[in-house]
């Protein structure tokens, strides 16, 4: 009889307090880790806070000890490091950790309002933030998630979740306040492989999901005991099926919600035995769907198997596009420029600036060759300097060596004429566009200075400027202005027919406060340097907002009355920042597009990849992926640069699945493409050709022509004396001519051959042949003859042929010894015919 009793207690605790509503998904305690009986001294977790897991490592944040504990998979301690300090590399209260692919290793020092960055053996790289309620400033500082070069950090006592790079660059923020809802403190953070933000707001007893804009599309719960509500919550996790994992600690619960936020799945009771809690704390879950909770009250780690379900794992998107902090150069500049490296308008002068004594082009002065207050400068095709000498009113143009070439204008306000210009920027036609700030219009000039155009006036209006500080020219010459004055930016073509705008005063995405440069890259995006709220924004060629970077400041990624800005191949982004007396450089964490029109063609043991190339200039490589079946996992097998890829050494007759992803040059990866598939030909061999048949006494010789294939290994030979009986193998060969010996005589033989590939793979049979053995001849026994008589006959041989032309001839054994003996070289026929 089945007994109660035998049950085990976590189960019992399990089938009393789950619900039917959500008992089909089932989730099962496996092991619990630093169990609570262990002595004082001798336990391995003081107050564990938060938990992070890489490869079979388990990173834990023990906030009571200030310190970070990896135990391996088994629960041994691998190593610590920390102590209670605000130095470097020393920890107080720490409540979040987070590990990227790299095995970096980023803490939330709750404590002392930052994040700290180690290794994977502790060793301290760097640290960034402090108290405060600004960009990268911290009140309580919790709960991390990292992933593609992006830092997302729960600052509860700020109520939001900040955006940084991995580096410390501020990206963005996610907020919520409405009247009707607020978010008040998020205490942890997660992210999905499409980017969605899954932010834990505890004092708000709800979940909250934001998409990669920031926009919140999905929020629920609510405060409440037992399974339908949340109790002081305090970690959340998101598996790769797009479910939702959260510790409830005032519930004493780990619950499950699917991708709809509807509780699928629930266990958990206050108490010290197994899958029960005291204080659930930070949460983290694998790839297999397993759940890790450390338990700040019973100071241990649980893990648990959680039911998947029947979802789909989510598509993985590309990783967003971001920028990382590469160097500064202690410069104060006005303008910038790429010109073989970069140079600057500093002061009055124009010098490169990665040079430290290079030359310098131009004094402080009116006469030409002079500048004054100089704002803009590009360079042409053939490397010479255009300077929009703002307060001479005119534009100079120096070659790369510094000899003046040429000087337009003057003051006014002709055609031609200038008042204060300001950006410049010479298209690939080679024409001089030029921001006529004081006139309130864009002027353009052909290569050789003559006055082509103008377009704009004075205003607030469409299409009007007040301030045109700067701008520059696409590869299809439209004209991109940003307007300080009106805190917009504007798209025109090369007719000056306004395109678009967009902007408004404000620090919003999107809106500015007093840009002062910008840019369009190679391929087509379009970079402002928004001095007055000390950020970059970036938006598309449509003038969608894409991403912004950057804040008040002094610390790298942070400006200070930034002014100019000049993009080196693509990927490296040059931004002066002269409050800092600084030009700061970055590299741009671009990603390219998914690969498309991916196909896959089977040849013998190879099948060639070929899709479409992608447009972006800074792609570098495409690295291909393949599998054994379509939905299995994909490893990675080779890269090339070029759009195609033959996959050698297969072996025949299997089918193969690849995906394809494009690199960016110093950039991310892609997202996989769709999947493309082919059957690997079986290798059979031709039918072996022009079989040829001749049958002598007892005997018969085939021979054919060789296989050529590259694949082919040897023959199999068949032979048959009835048809209707069918073939038999004779033998195996890798030569062309075979005999078949002691056959009968007066015999119909017939014989078929097979070619036999590398892989046992065999052809069709050849054409039949078919002979008839001959009769056997009549021939008398050998006559015994002594040694004398065969002596006398050789003799009488040798003397009848003496005169005769030499021969040679076979004979019996004794024979050839005496005629080798004596050495003649002829044919003896009488002893041959000898009756």
């Amino acid at each position: 009889m089945f007994r109660l009793k035998h049950i085990p207690f976590f189960l019992f605790v399990f089938f009393l307090f789950t619900p039917a509503a959500f008992s089909y998904q089932q989730i099962k305690f496996t092991r619990e880790i630093a169990k609570p009986s262990q002595p004082k001294g001798k336990r391995l977790l003081k107050a564990p806070r938060a938990i992070a897991l890489s490869g079979k490592l388990i990173y834990i944040a023990d906030s009571g000890a200030h310190r970070v504990v990896v135990l391996d998979g088994t629960g041994k301690l691998k190593r610590s490091w920390g102590m209670k300090g605000s130095r470097s590399g020393q920890l107080k209260n720490p409540s979040g950790i987070a590990v990227d692919k790299s095995g970096t290793v980023y803490v939330s020092d709750t404590g002392n309002g930052r994040i700290q960055v180690f290794n994977g053996k502790g060793k301290f790289l760097r640290s960034f933030g402090r108290k405060g309620s600004g960009p990268k400033e911290f009140s309580k500082p919790a709960g991390l998630a990292v992933t593609h070069g992006l830092l997302y950090v729960a600052d509860a006592g700020n109520s939001r979740v900040q955006i940084l790079t991995t580096d410390g660059i501020f990206i963005d923020e996610l907020v919520v306040k409405t009247k009707k809802d607020e978010m008040e403190a998020p205490i942890d953070v997660d992210v999905d492989v499409q980017h969605r933000v899954y932010v834990l707001d505890t004092e708000g007893h709800r979940v909250r999901i934001f998409d990669p804009a920031g926009k919140e599309i999905m929020a629920f719960g609510a405060k409440g005991k037992g399974t339908e509500g949340f109790d002081d919550p305090e970690s959340i996790a998101v598996d790769r099926y797009g479910n939702m994992y959260v510790s409830d600690t005032g519930n004493y619960r780990l619950k499950k919600f699917n991708a709809k936020g509807k509780l699928v799945a629930s266990i958990g009771t206050k108490g010290n035995g197994q899958g029960q809690f005291r204080k659930a704390a930070g949460l983290a879950v694998d790839r297999e769907c397993n759940a890790y909770i450390v338990d700040a009250g019973k100071r241990t780690v649980q893990s648990f198997a959680c039911e998947r379900g029947d979802g789909k794992p989510l598509p993985e998107l590309s990783p967003l596009s971001t920028v990382e902090y590469v160097k500064s150069l202690k410069r104060s500049v006005s303008a910038l420029v790429i010109n073989k490296r970069p140079w600057a308008i500093t002061g009055d002068s124009l010098k490169a600036i990665t040079v430290i004594s290079g030359r310098s082009i131009g004094t402080s002065g009116a006469e030409p060759g002079h500048l004054k207050s100089a704002r803009g400068v590009a360079a042409d095709a053939n490397g010479n300097f255009l300077v929009a000498d703002t307060e001479n009113d005119r534009v100079q143009k120096f070659s790369l060596g510094g000899q003046l070439l040429q000087v337009i204008g003057k003051s006014g306000k002709l055609e031609g004429e200038f008042r204060n210009p300001s950006g410049i920027a010479v298209s690939l036609k080679g024409n001089i566009c030029v921001a006529d700030t004081g006139n309130a219009r864009i002027q353009v000039f052909n290569s050789k200075g003559m006055f082509l155009g103008a377009f704009g006036k004075s205003g607030k209006g469409s299409g009007q400027f007040l301030e045109p500080i700067d701008l520059d020219v696409d590869s299809s010459e439209n004209i991109y202005v940003v307007d300080r004055g009106n805190n917009r930016i504007a798209k025109f073509d090369s007719n000056g027919t306004r395109v678009w705008e967009v902007g408004k005063p404000g620090s919003g995405n999107g809106e500015f406060a007093g840009p002062e440069n910008i840019l369009v890259s190679p391929d087509g995006e379009v970079y402002v340097l928004d001095a007055g709220n000390a950020r970059v924004q970036v938006f598309d060629e449509k003038g969608t907002f894409l991403r912004k970077f950057g804040n008040e400041g002094k610390r790298p990624g942070e400006f200070r009355s930034p002014s100019g800005l000049a993009l080196e191949k693509g990927t490296t982004l040059y931004v002066g920042d002269r409050g800092n007396n600084r030009v700061q450089v970055f590299g741009l964490r671009l990603t390219p597009a998914v690969p498309a029109g991916v196909s896959a063609k089977a040849r013998v043991n190879e099948i060639q990849l070929l899709w479409r190339p992608n447009a972006e200039t800074y792609i570098e490589e495409y690295h291909i992926y393949r599998s054994a079946t379509k939905t299995g996992d994909f490893m990675f097998i080779g890269k090339t640069e070029d759009p195609f890829f033959f996959d050698k050494n297969l072996p025949s007759n299997q089918t193969f699945f690849y995906r394809v992803s494009g690199k960016a040059r110093g950039g991310n990866e892609s997202a996989s493409s769709d999947v493309a598939s082919a059957v690997t030909p079986r290798l059979i061999p031709a039918s072996p050709r022009q079989v040829r048949i001749e049958a002598a006494e007892k005997q018969v010789t085939l021979a054919w022509l060789p296989s050529t294939e590259p694949f082919f290994d040897h023959y199999k030979i068949f032979r048959t004396r009835q048809m209707s009986d069918g073939f038999t193998l004779l033998t195996e060969t890798n030569k062309t001519v075979y005999v078949d010996s002691s056959l009968e005589d007066e015999a119909l033989y017939y014989y078929q051959i097979t070619a036999i590939g590398t892989e046992g793979d065999e052809s069709k049979p050849s054409e039949l042949v078919f002979v008839t053995t001959p009769r056997a001849s009549l021939t008398s026994p050998p006559i015994e003859i002594t040694t004398v008589e065969l002596g006398a006959m050789f003799a009488s041989a040798y003397k009848y042929y003496e005169s005769r032309p030499l021969g040679t001839v076979k004979i019996k054994n004794n024979t050839k010894r005496i005629y080798r003996k004596i050495k003649l070289e002829f044919m003896i026929k009488e002893i041959m015919d000898f009756p």
